[in-house]
């Protein structure tokens, strides 16, 4: 693929991956490739071909994000769990992007306990956090600068670990506050 094709291609996923997880996981092609334009993401997409938008849609079910019987105007375009990891990944990544402009001066800590035997599940969701931009206090202690309980609780969710989660509010990190504040506001 060339580099162009690929940047095309990584823009309209994340566009329709986006439209897919905020509509609750189903969409008509009708709308996401030809319909009306009136939504933000939708607008996204208006600058691409239907041709280019039923192409990376195949390409999607292909990697197993999304499941359709047929790409026609009638049938749904249903988001896989697959998908709607990836999707509510592009989601945070956007929010967390824009939440960093406003800080209520208060710390958003998540602390987690999860089992052993839950051990790979452990790892996604201390990688989740990395990737989503939290700083790593400890192994299992991660701190933001900004509101996002309802997202971390979706995430929780979403990997089946949400009961070994505590979300807290602080005003303080102590000593190592000057670190944290360091690598959110001084980048």
């Amino acid at each position: 693929m060339k580099r162009k094709s690929k940047d095309n291609f990584k823009s309209i996923t994340k566009c329709i991956l986006k439209i897919l997880g905020a509509s609750a996981g189903t969409y008509v092609l009708g709308t996401l490739a030809g319909g009306r334009r009136s939504d933000k993401l939708l607008k996204g997409l208006a600058q691409y071909s239907k041709w280019t938008i039923l192409q990376t849609l195949r390409e999607l079910r292909m990697r197993g994000y999304i499941e359709y019987e047929a790409l026609d105007d009638k049938s749904p375009i249903i988001l896989t769990d697959k998908g709607l990891k990836r999707s509510l990944h592009y989601q945070l990544a956007d929010f967390f992007g824009a939440a960093r402009k406003k800080w209520d001066y208060l710390w958003r800590m998540v602390i987690f306990d999860i089992p052993e035997k839950k051990k790979t599940l452990r790892e996604i969701f201390r990688r989740k956090l990395n990737t989503i931009g939290f700083y790593q206090l400890q192994k299992s202690v991660f701190v933001a600068p900004f509101k996002c309980e309802r997202e971390l609780i979706k995430i929780g969710e979403l990997y089946h670990v949400l009961p070994h989660i505590l979300i807290l509010t602080v005003a303080s990190l102590g000593p190592r506050e000057k670190d944290v504040r360091k690598y959110f506001f001084e980048k």
